[in-house]
């Protein structure tokens, strides 16, 4: 593993990059304009600004931190970690494409195996060899899905969750400090490459950043779970044993959404109260009975489409881990999935659309052999957080969000596209087929923007469709 900061090690650098913090710490509290107060921070020097900093976030104003910005780069890492990462909901990331990008070569991670107290395995050395041999075995699969035709992917689905990734990622340093202590300190810390990982960012938040040193350090959990005495509880006595639904449903929504969204406007745009656009809408609805879908039209072609916002759609989705990042990284809806551990049903796992009817019982006995290596390394008494490498690309899991209307018509543009990934275009169909019966209005304006506008922002990388879709309606217009 290897991470770098992108930026200037400079000693000028860092100083001016503290002053802007302790600027806005010295903004609110200072006379003067900000500039003033920027250039009053210049004079009064590193130490002083470092040590006033310090001080206005330990007093709980972490807001302050927010203007300094981090970028790093950061090389092999696990699948595993690239989840953890990406649910970091305000950062900025650009990962290695496994749709493009051919993995039989790049090497993936082996764990120190552990016992169930933490302790290094007596049988270490042991099974590093046959994780090692296993998991090379599943890469061979991989090449040999590739060089028999199948696209990257489609023959990613076999890939196991050890394999070697890279990525650019960026955040403000508050959220930074947030992401640091979560790998030193939250669950995931309990795997040992996501802590090691904290390791290395609190190496760059004491050399970059060291108003924030303090920050991190400050009250450790060990990696507690709050959440954990639900398990005496469970129904379930086996916690891998979980049901895979069986598609998306909406799971709860705001009532009356179309309404909402376009009395919404309304009140916005005239500042009247809520009975009064209610009375407004159905007035203008009697008078032209297309109002309403112009009003719809209009929100949703405006750039901030606020009023979509108003609205919420909550949903339950299955979805595979090789496409749960094209979910993830939309920033704006709030994405629950389940930790890595307690480990997974493997035998819940999803068949890309292209495999050959001859090709399935082989690539069946992948997903068993892998299992059955997975069982072994667990009756040896091996720590769970130690086998979430076993997880394998096409593995399914439940997650639920809920989404405002905004988000949901971004992601839909994005997701319906033909050019998506199969899998998650199926997923967000469904979604859209979920809403549109109780939403029919805003409903009708979700998916790929050749169906809701007519065009396509791929240019020369479209699919066609949109050739396809002028071609019927010229037809059409030419038969009138």
């Amino acid at each position: 593993m290897r991470v770098e900061y992108l930026g200037s090690g400079e000693k000028e650098d860092i100083e001016r990059r503290v002053q802007k913090v302790a600027t806005a710490g010295r903004l609110s509290r200072t006379s003067g304009k900000a500039y003033e107060v920027y250039e009053k921070s210049s004079n009064l020097g590193y130490e002083k600004n470092v040590k006033y900093a310090k001080r206005v976030i330990g007093m709980g104003h972490g807001s302050i931190a927010e203007h300094d910005y981090i970028a790093l780069s950061i090389d092999d890492v696990s699948p595993i970690l690239e989840h953890i990462l990406i649910g970091s909901r305000l950062s900025s990331f650009t990962i290695k494409s496994r749709r493009e990008v051919d993995f039989r070569n790049n090497g993936f991670y082996i764990p120190e195996f552990r016992d169930k107290d933490g302790n290094i395995h007596p049988k270490n050395d042991e099974l590093k060899e046959i994780y090692k041999n296993h998991m090379q075995n599943l890469f061979d699969e991989y090449g040999n899905l590739i060089d028999n035709g199948m696209r990257l992917e489609d023959a990613r689905y076999i890939l196991p969750y050890c394999f070697y990734s890279n990525m650019v990622m960026g955040m403000d340093a508050r959220e930074f400090t947030r992401l640091t202590r979560y790998l030193l300190y939250g669950k995931v810390s309990n795997i040992e490459e996501a802590r090691a990982l904290g390791e290395k960012f609190l190496e760059i938040i004491d050399e970059y950043i060291p108003y924030m040193s303090d920050v991190v350090r400050e009250n450790p959990k060990n990696g507690e779970d709050n959440l954990s005495f639900l398990d005496e509880y469970s129904v379930t006595p086996d916690n891998r044993d979980i049901e895979i639904h069986d598609k998306v449903k909406l799971t709860s929504h705001t009532p009356d959404s179309d309404r909402l969204i376009l009395i919404s406007a309304l009140k916005q745009r005239y500042q009247i109260s809520h009975d009064k656009a209610l009375e407004l809408l159905d007035k203008l609805s009697q008078e032209d009975s297309e109002f309403e879908d112009k009003l719809m039209r209009a929100i949703v072609s405006n750039d901030e489409k606020r009023e979509l916002e108003q609205v919420s759609f909550s949903f339950d989705i299955p979805i595979p881990l090789a496409v749960r990042t094209h979910l993830e990284r939309h920033r704006m809806h709030s994405l629950l999935v389940p930790d890595f551990v307690p480990l997974w049903n493997l035998e819940n796992y999803d068949t890309p659309p292209t495999l050959k009817k001859e090709q399935k019982d082989s690539y069946d006995r992948i997903f068993q052999k892998n299992r059955e290596v997975r069982d072994y390394f667990v009756n040896q008494g091996v720590n769970e957080n130690d086998l979430v490498y076993f997880y394998q690309a096409a593995n399914k899991c439940n997650v639920l969000t809920t989404i405002n209307g905004s988000s949901l018509a971004w992601i839909s543009r994005m997701r319906c596209c033909n050019k998506a990934q199969a899998a998650i275009r199926k997923i967000v169909n469904e979604m859209c087929d979920e809403v549109r019966p109780i939403s029919p209005l805003y409903g009708s304006y979700l998916g790929a923007s050749c169906d809701v506008f007519g065009y396509c922002p791929e240019g020369k990388e479209s699919c066609g469709k949109i050739l396809v879709k002028r071609k019927k309606e010229g037809s059409a217009s030419d038969g009138k």
